[in-house]
C-alpha cells in the first residue's frame, strides 16, 4: 500500500480485511506537563486500574515503588501511571 492509499484508508475508513494498522501516537517531552509528586509518599496506599491496590515503598524522581497486594512489587513512573491515593 502506498503512502497516498493509507492516508485515504485511515481517513476514509478500512474494511477488517485490510489489515490496516494505524500508528501509535507519540508523545514528546513538550507535549507532557511537569507534575507535582510530592503527594506521593512511602507508606501510602494507592490503586492502580490494572494492579490493583498496594501500598508506596518509595518514591524516588518521579518513580514510585509499590507493593501491590495481587501483582507484586513494581516501580512505575508517576508522570504515566494512573494511580489513584486511597489513603494517606
Amino acid at each position: 500500500m502506498c503512502i497516498d492509499n493509507y492516508f485515504s484508508t485511515i481517513v476514509s475508513g478500512a474494511n477488517a480485511s485490510d489489515n490496516v494498522f494505524l500508528p501509535a501516537p507519540v508523545m514528546r517531552a513538550a507535549d507532557m506537563q511537569p507534575r507535582d509528586y510530592s503527594a506521593y509518599k512511602a507508606g501510602m496506599t494507592v490503586e492502580h486500574p490494572k494492579f490493583g491496590r498496594g501500598d508506596v515503598v518509595a518514591v524516588n524522581a518521579g518513580l514510585a515503588e509499590i507493593r501491590f497486594t495481587a501483582a507484586g512489587k513494581k516501580t512505575l513512573s508517576l508522570a504515566f501511571a494512573p494511580l489513584t491515593i486511597v489513603e494517606k
